[in-house]
């Protein structure tokens, strides 16, 4: 008989382990690590065009392809600050820009991937009848993989004409976020210190 009692609540517990999900611990659309993730790479992309050809002419930037309003604007000001840092003037307005910067988002997005197995956290009642309970204790194996992905195309056309001044590659960006929630610059940044 206690054998048999031990066997369903074993079974019980392993089919309980697979019913669980993730619960999101936020009340916006993104957590601000996702935010921070997206914002990373973004900047990590824009950071791989060679503004030198446009040494002394004053830059428009335009951003296109990124319906967020916060991502658009942090893009924008990474590059515009990537640009200036290379003699490269942001112009105040468009009319009075020599050069502009187009960047079409051709993504920009998180990649969350995890593999556990194990059991996780579950609320046990502490009295039968009562709504008060305990929480077990994670007992759980794996891995998650937390990356912000951005890829960009970016053009810059000659103001007063509108011919393509430089044309980069698809510049890419990744930002990874580790074990204790920190977000790691990549392998070449930590090589160039940048």
């Amino acid at each position: 008989m206690r054998a048999g009692l031990a066997r369903a609540l074993c079974l019980s517990a392993a089919l309980a382990a697979g019913c669980t999900g993730g619960v999101r611990h936020t009340t916006t659309a993104r957590t601000p690590q996702d935010m921070l993730r997206l914002s990373l790479a973004a900047e990590r992309a824009a950071l791989g065009l060679d503004p030198r050809p446009l040494r002394g002419r004053r830059a428009w930037v335009e951003v296109a392809g990124v319906p967020d309003y916060v991502e658009r604007s942090a893009l924008r000001s990474a590059l515009r600050d990537h640009l200036a840092w290379h003699d490269v003037p942001p112009a105040r307005t468009r009319e009075e820009a020599d050069v502009l910067v187009e960047v079409r988002v051709a993504a920009l997005g998180p990649y969350e991937a995890e593999f556990k197995i194990g059991l996780p956290p579950l609320p046990l009642p502490v009295l039968p009848g009562s709504f008060a309970h305990v929480i077990t204790p994670d007992l759980t194996y794996g891995y998650e993989i937390k990356d912000g992905w951005a890829a960009l195309e970016v053009f810059v056309l000659d103001a007063r004409t509108g011919e393509r001044v430089l044309g980069a590659p698809r510049l890419w960006g990744r930002a990874h976020q580790g074990i204790r929630q920190d977000v790691w610059p990549d392998d070449d940044e930590v090589a160039t210190g940048e």
